[in-house]
C-alpha cells in the first residue's frame, strides 16, 4: 500500500525508479501500521473469504437447479462429489 508499506512507480525505467526511491528516503514507515494492514492477508482471512465465496456460489447454483432439475442430472460426477464436500 502506497505510503504505508511500500512506494509504487508507474514506469519500469531509471527516472521513475530514482523518484519512487527518492520518496521512499522521506517516507517514515510505521511497523504496527504495516502488521496491521498484512493481517488483512492472513490465512484466517483467506479461508473465511474462500467458504463465503464457496457457500455463495452453491447458494446460487442450487437455485438454478430449483429452476431447471436437468441442470443437477446434467452434472458429471465430479461436480456431484464437490457439492457433497
Amino acid at each position: 500500500m502506497p505510503g504505508l508499506s511500500g512506494i509504487f512507480f508507474d514506469e519500469q525505467t531509471v527516472p521513475s525508479l530514482v523518484a519512487a526511491y527518492r520518496r521512499f528516503r522521506q517516507t517514515e514507515f510505521v511497523p504496527t501500521e504495516i502488521a496491521a494492514h498484512a493481517r488483512n492477508f492472513g490465512i484466517e482471512r483467506f479461508a473465511a473469504e474462500m467458504r463465503q465465496q464457496i457457500d455463495r456460489l452453491l447458494r446460487v447454483r442450487s437455485q438454478h437447479e430449483a429452476f431447471d432439475p436437468r441442470a443437477a442430472a446434467a452434472r458429471r460426477p465430479a461436480d456431484r462429489l464437490s457439492a457433497v464436500l
